[in-house]
């Protein structure tokens, strides 16, 4: 009889989360993934507006993303996504200063729908929805023993999913640093940088993104300068595009889609204005969300469990218009694998050394 494999179990089922999972897997361990929502269906149906949330991919994370799970590059063209020239504007000292590398461009939802099918279909890793996690046990010999986990509609039936190694992938709303506290590690130190953002996006038909040449890109940024505290970003969408505005420290983006071309005129570049001005808002629901800080949860100098680690928003939470957050967690989940090679023993301290520039 073959020795039972060992099991992972991951807090949340995002992109962070699946990736995670999928290196797991690819290294041999049994996964199972838990998310306390409901998770949407095969065809890519959303609850609320996250679905919508336009996402470019750079060069980088979609290499990243392609050794993780070889074809799903051509599972995501196949759902609507685009590939091609994304190009960036940033404003240094009054001068605009243009670049361009290749993207892909996509929606939250297709992705993390495509990454569902992926590694369940593919790679056997088991998905649990509507199950909430309230604390993480953690066995004499500093090693995590499972997750307590209840449902959402019965927090008092607690029972627990039992794991070699447990990976928290569950956003900026991470409780991990406090069930550490309770089993002795920590403290987690937490780096703030004030953002006091507020992003909006609305949808519209028409051609192409295109840059100031007249040339298509699937995506177009134009970032916020030292002077100017708004930005904007336009990515294809199907047939469309979607349209995001963003103010930061006070500034706030209109919602009334008449509005839209003024604020887009007083980003630090007229780029983004220009594209607006040959496209048809699409009379639908705009997607607002906030961030008042960038938070770095420090686990790299914490009192930590051997075999736990941290991806995505639970560890680092990014400007969109920034950074690429798919590719960090795809080079967070490359690095989980690469640590697990050695065996799951002292896997924290492998990891983290593998994440400390990411």
């Amino acid at each position: 009889m073959s020795p039972a494999r060992e099991r992972a179990v991951v807090v949340g089922a995002g992109t962070a989360g699946l990736l995670a999972a999928a290196a797991l897997a690819g290294g041999g361990l049994e996964v199972v993934v838990v998310d306390r929502g409901e998770l949407p269906t095969e065809d890519g149906s959303e609850s609320g507006h996250t679905g919508l949330q336009p996402l470019v991919v750079g060069a980088e994370g979609a290499r990243a993303l392609e050794a993780l799970l070889p074809g799903v590059t051509a599972e995501l063209l196949a759902r609507g996504a685009t590939s091609g020239r994304a190009r960036v504007v940033e404003t240094v000292d009054g001068e605009s200063r243009r670049s361009a590398g290749h993207a892909l461009a996509t929606t939250r939802g297709a992705l993390e729908t495509t990454l569902r099918r992926l590694v369940g279909a593919r790679l056997g890793v088991s998905l649990r929805e509507c199950t909430t996690v309230v604390d993480v046990v953690v066995t004499g010999s500093r090693a995590p023993y499972g997750v307590v986990v209840c449902s959402p509609d019965h927090l008092a039936d607690l029972r627990t999913v039992h794991a070699d190694v447990v990976v928290d992938a569950s956003g900026q709303a991470s409780r991990l640093s406090s069930w550490l506290s309770h089993n002795g590690f920590g403290p987690v130190i937490e780096d703030r940088t004030r953002l006091d953002a507020v992003w909006t996006t609305h949808f519209f038909a028409g051609r192409r993104p295109h840059d100031a040449a007249g040339r298509e890109v699937v995506a177009l940024t134009v970032r916020r300068s030292v002077s100017v505290p708004r930005a904007g970003r336009v990515v294809a969408a199907g047939a469309g595009c979607a349209v995001t505005l963003v103010g930061y420290d006070g500034e706030r983006p209109p919602c009334d889609p008449s509005e839209l071309a003024d604020y887009a005129g007083r980003l630090a570049s007229t780029d983004v204005a220009e594209v607006l001005g040959s496209l048809t808002h699409v009379p639908t629901d705009s997607v607002t969300t906030r961030a008042s800080a960038t938070v770095r949860r420090r686990y790299d100098v914490a009192a930590l469990p051997e075999r736990l680690a941290v991806v995505g928003d639970a560890r680092r939470t990014l400007d969109p218009l920034v950074g690429d957050g798919v590719a960090r967690a795809a080079r967070e989940a490359v690095a989980l694998g690469g640590a697990l090679e050695t065996g799951v023993a002292q896997l924290t301290a492998r990891y983290l050394t593998a994440v400390s520039t990411t």
